[in-house]
């Protein structure tokens, strides 16, 4: 007789595959509810995917990492989307925590070695004086949250220079830089001529998106004028007509919104950095001839109130301008000033990172900041930044010196790397020249050049390498057949006996 189990259930067997569907339907229904709640808390869900997606893709790939915080750094949605500024939330401090966390998990499972580049010298120097400068500012608090500023820049430069170690990665960093650079352009443009934007100096200007650092029409237009090289060298780079009319299209989009952004030393730099350009090509006279031609056309085309704008730049000593042109003209050369006379006080490290105008209003009455590079530089930090900041664009010269030496003795054709470093020579001489009408001693760009130079220095370097160890290996005879080092030249079947 066959034996039954009565009363007794059958065993139920709940695998892990199913706790992992059971906890992936209950999380997704928990998220999809939560789509019910008004704006903005509707977004949450999106910001908790979003999240994980970036922290498993950043721990599998960590230049994804630094990708993503460089579009925080660079188009700053926060300020662009006001629905995603209600959250009031460190994103930036939150993503460069996670990529160096990530970066720290790469380096130590896959056991790669960290990289020192000669380009890490100048940039510490900057770090190290401004660190000095802390200690003896005016103001220790102020001069420290301005330095917390500064080190989200210097981050950026480590991230990039570490991770950025192939051609291909290197090229969507730069393509990043281009399209946010249009991007801030065209976005103000469309806004400008949809209402928004400043009355100031008695004309229109056109503003970025939000209340950030691109509001202020004369900080938009030295970011899109420095990335005026990038377009017109990355399009030179590649054969695709295509591709070249669509960055020339991104250039004079730009050239545009820096004409109704209203700033005088936007257009001059604009004009200046064309010129450089054309000074820097093969057919100098005809290039130079066209530019000369493009700012004749711009100046038939501009607005009035933006030809009378750009007039105002000789009125400095003008004491009945009407529009302000006068003063801010007066305010460069007094920031000027400033800085000899804080530099003749305070030699050693100056005010402090960020005191210049705490320092202004103490002993002048103006909170104006210095308006001028080497008032920036001398006055917050004195003597020590000085040698330091002539050191990073020392170095920045060096490099492209020796990348472009190595191209032409190679015989390399031209190719992104080679024409980023050439567009980087441009952009360095023409902030250089911006100097002159702002304070910009802690603008990114500095510091994301150097960056872009220390890679290109680094992938030049791996392609040396192995072109070296391919001659090596053709010129190495085959073990056991006595061939000579000379013979491993020529082809099968050819040899000279």
């Amino acid at each position: 007789m066959r034996k039954e189990n009565i009363g007794l259930a059958p065993s139920v067997i709940v695998s892990q595959k199913h706790l992992l569907i059971i906890a992936f339907m209950f999380i997704s229904g928990a998220l999809a509810s939560l789509l019910l709640l008004p704006s903005p808390l509707n977004l949450i869900p999106f910001i908790i995917v979003g999240g994980a997606a970036f922290v498993i893709l950043s721990i599998k790939y960590s230049v994804i990492g630094i990708f993503i915080y460089m579009i925080l750094y660079f188009v700053r949605p926060q300020e662009l989307f006001p629905n995603v500024a209600i959250f009031s939330y460190p994103y930036e401090k939150i993503v460069g925590i996670i990529v160096i966390a990530n970066l720290v998990l790469d380096f130590a499972i896959n056991g790669r070695m960290i990289k020192i580049f000669k380009m890490d010298k100048a940039v510490v120097g900057i770090i190290g004086v401004a660190l000095v400068s802390i200690a003896t500012a005016l103001w220790v608090g102020w001069s420290w949250m301005n330095f917390q500023k500064f080190l989200k820049i210097v981050l950026v430069y480590f991230f990039l220079s570490r991770l950025v170690d192939t051609p291909g990665k290197f090229k969507w960093i730069v393509w990043l830089y281009i399209v946010s650079t249009a991007f801030i352009a065209i976005s103000s443009t469309v806004n400008y001529y949809t209402g928004h934007f400043q009355t100031t100096m008695g004309i229109q200007r056109a503003v970025g998106m939000g209340e950030g650092a691109y509001a202020d029409p004369n900080t938009m237009a030295t970011t899109l004028v420095l990335g005026l090289p990038f377009m017109f060298y990355v399009a030179r780079a590649y054969r695709s007509k295509l591709i070249k009319v669509f960055l020339w299209s991104l250039l004079f989009a730009c050239l545009w919104t820096v004409i109704i952004t209203g700033s005088r030393g936007g257009m001059l730099g604009s004009a200046f950095t064309l010129f450089l350009l054309a000074w820097n090509s093969r057919k100098k006279v005809i290039a130079t001839v066209t530019v000369a031609l493009l700012i004749f056309g711009a100046l038939a085309v501009m607005p009035e109130q933006y030809a009378q704008r750009l007039t105002t730049i000789t009125h400095i000593g003008d004491a009945y301008d009407e529009s302000g042109a006068a003063e801010s003209a007066q305010g460069r050369i007094k920031g000027l000033k400033v800085g000899f006379e804080i530099l003749s006080r305070r030699p050693i490290a100056g005010v402090g990172i960020g005191c210049f105008s705490v320092y202004n209003h103490q002993n002048h009455g103006s909170s104006l900041n210095a308006h001028n590079l080497l008032g920036q530089v001398m006055g917050e930090l004195g003597i020590l930044g000085l040698g330091a900041f002539a050191f990073l664009i020392y170095m920045i010269f060096k490099h492209i010196k020796y990348i472009k030496s190595q191209y032409r003795s190679r015989g390399w054709a031209g190719d992104v790397n080679y024409y980023v470093a050439v567009a980087v020579m441009i952009a360095t001489i023409s902030m250089l020249f911006q100097g002159i009408f702002g304070h910009i001693a802690y603008r990114f760009n500095w510091y994301i050049y150097a960056c872009f130079l220390a890679i290109i220095m680094n992938l030049v370097g791996d392609r040396i390498r192995g072109e070296d160890e391919s001659k090596a290996r053709v010129l190495s005879p085959l073990p056991g057949n006595g061939a000579s080092a000379g013979r491993g030249l020529l082809p099968p079947g050819n040899h000279v006996e």
